[in-house]
């Protein structure tokens, strides 16, 4: 009885533990996504609002990130003045 308990007790450790990883590989905090982009969350919130891109609450799954950051990135690199093809001297 007591191995079949130990047993039970480390597969939902190990099914708890692949959680997390899953969870970790295939979503984002907003934090995460603020940080990747050296922005404040608040500053995210607000390019997101002004881009007109809607976030539902909770985690955000990697290809509405991967959208994300590409959009963003290359809003700050147009900032600059040069245009997305040119490449800088």
């Amino acid at each position: 009885m007591f191995w079949q308990i130990a047993y039970i007790c480390l597969l939902l450790y190990l099914l708890f533990d692949q959680y997390e990883v899953i969870m970790n590989k295939y979503f984002f905090s907003r934090q995460e996504i603020a940080a990747e982009l050296g922005i404040d969350p608040k500053t995210l919130n607000r390019k997101l609002q002004k881009a007109g891109i809607m976030l539902q609450k909770g985690m955000i799954p990697a290809e509405k990130v991967r959208e994300i950051m590409h959009l963003l990135q290359v809003k700050q690199e147009n900032h600059d003045g040069t245009e997305p093809n040119e490449q800088p001297d």
